[in-house]
């Protein structure tokens, strides 16, 4: 005979939520560290430097943004889930 199985709902919304209060905070330490970069170079970045500067933002900024939103669409997905299958759980309850 196989084992049932469980969940704990309360701690799969828990993990959802913290991954999405996480992505928030990496967003903001990401946007702090831009600025510290960009008080740093100030003007003194001139010609090309400046434009590898601003080109290697583009990419950080895209990459960040990327990774930014996966971690919210996993909290998000991650809450969802744990919510659909605590209905599905209920709903069958009075099958059985």
């Amino acid at each position: 005979m196989s084992m049932p199985i469980g969940y704990r709902f309360g701690e799969v919304e828990t993990l959802g939520a913290n991954t999405r209060t996480h992505a928030q905070a990496l967003k903001e330490a990401f946007a702090a560290l831009m600025r510290e970069a960009q008080s740093i170079c100030g003007d003194a970045w001139k010609g090309a430097a400046m434009g590898a500067f601003e080109q290697a933002q583009i990419e950080w900024n895209q990459m960040a943004d990327g990774m930014g939103s996966a971690q919210e669409n996993f909290g998000q997905k991650t809450t969802l889930g744990s919510q659909d299958m605590q209905a599905l759980d209920q709903s069958l309850t009075g099958l059985f």
